[in-house]
């Protein structure tokens, strides 16, 4: 006991400590704490913001939090900081949510801007619903919807900016695919019945803690996008049941007077959604600016640099550049025809007016791609300790 006791102050003092090495900064809905560069903290705290008000305007009807009631935002730059300040049972994860502190914390690391941007719309979700809706969501549909948020796409057209979800990443169904194959993809009833200590218990085979997140996200998707002949019934039920948890009514029971007793009967529907899922042309868009930004920062820190995109792609091809990913327990490539990743969203090759640099005064030179109508892809590259990250902002022209 007096072991535990002492592990758990030292831990607290060492997260005290890393707190209080931190920088404050004051948005309207949080507060934030971070040791990140000033410029980047400040676009955060936008972001955070802007997250705010979708999720107060997509569940509209649920309040929000009283003005008092400020999130704690704490953001570090290196993991080992992170992991000192959490705690090492969350030390497998890019983010989380600490309910009993109204907290979320996350670090940029190696995880890059893109995804820690990603990570803080997900928790977001969580403690927006914490405080909002109820504190007893069922995990698979907190999760599920959390998911929706942390694949959502902001888009910018001059100063204002809109967020676009039900996005379906590519690498979304390869999980999916990947699961289905190999027999582990449980059934959506089985999902729906797990309760928190079953969910966490999962969590310590990472094959089956990524699929259960990934199975989320495809009922939260299948639940908020399934149309059903133009009818969003699955939609109202769900919207239906967090009221009732809202109201008060426990989650099995807001559960059962919103979709029955029987989860079965929707499984058919829900492997017929997913078998026609096919990946949205915001999310396959970034994911080739993504490919493309890392052949650029991979080559760059071999000593190879490009004059012009053109010269990319053209090496590319020559030397047949795939590059290897590794999300979560999926490992995967890119195309073994590097030229599948300089294309428009109709799979023609992008030319130089629609693939290009712009020489800005960094070390590396912004990344503009066009794959189509007005949208435009702007990648930029951040040196952070001895290598390279990017990000990647969405406009409309």
């Amino acid at each position: 006991m007096r072991r535990v006791a002492f592990a758990f102050i030292f831990l607290l003092i060492f997260a005290q400590s890393a707190a209080a090495a931190l920088r404050t900064v004051e948005t309207r809905y949080y507060r934030i704490h971070a040791d990140l560069p000033s410029s980047l903290v400040a676009s955060i705290g936008d972001e955070l913001d802007r997250m705010h008000v979708e999720y107060a305007r997509r569940l509209a009807g649920f309040g929000v939090p009283a003005a008092a009631s400020k999130c704690e935002i704490y953001l570090f730059e290196n993991e080992s900081d992170y992991v000192g300040f959490v705690g090492e049972a969350h030390g497998h994860s890019g983010g989380v949510f600490m309910p009993d502190r109204n907290a979320i914390a996350a670090y940029l690391g190696d995880q890059g801007r893109d995804r820690l941007r990603a990570v803080l719309r997900h928790e977001g979700f969580h403690q927006f619903a914490h405080a909002v809706i109820d504190h007893d969501i069922p995990v698979w549909l907190n999760e599920g919807i959390a998911q929706l948020f942390e694949e959502g796409i902001w888009v910018e057209e001059g100063n204002a900016s809109r967020l676009v979800l039900g996005q379906v990443p590519p690498t979304r169904l390869r999980r999916l695919l990947v699961d289905g194959k190999s027999g582990k993809l449980m059934p959506l009833d089985q999902l729906m019945a797990l309760d928190s200590e079953a969910w966490w218990a999962n969590m310590a085979d990472p094959d089956t803690s990524a699929m259960q997140y990934n199975l989320a996200w495809a009922a939260a998707h299948f639940l908020v996008y399934d149309e059903q002949g133009g009818d969003h019934r699955l939609r109202r039920r769900l919207l239906h049941a967090l009221k009732l948890m809202h109201a008060g009514y426990g989650a099995d029971v807001a559960m059962r007077r919103s979709f029955g007793d029987d989860y079965r009967p929707m499984q058919s529907a829900f492997l017929q959604y997913c078998n026609q899922l096919r990946p949205t042309a915001e999310a396959t868009a970034l994911e080739h600016q993504r490919i493309r930004a890392d052949m650029i920062r991979l080559l760059h820190g071999n000593g190879i640099t490009f004059k012009n995109a053109g010269e990319l792609r053209r090496f590319a091809d020559r030397h047949k550049v795939r590059i290897t990913y590794q999300d979560g327990t999926l490992r995967w490539q890119s195309n073994a025809d590097p030229a599948r990743h300089f294309v428009d969203h109709a799979g023609n090759p992008l030319p130089d007016s629609q693939l290009f640099f712009s020489r800005a005064q960094r070390s590396l030179p912004d990344l503009i791609c066009r794959p189509g109508g007005r949208v435009e892809l702007v990648t930029r590259f951040h040196r952070f300790g001895d290598h390279v990250d990017h990000e990647t902002v969405v406009r409309l022209r």
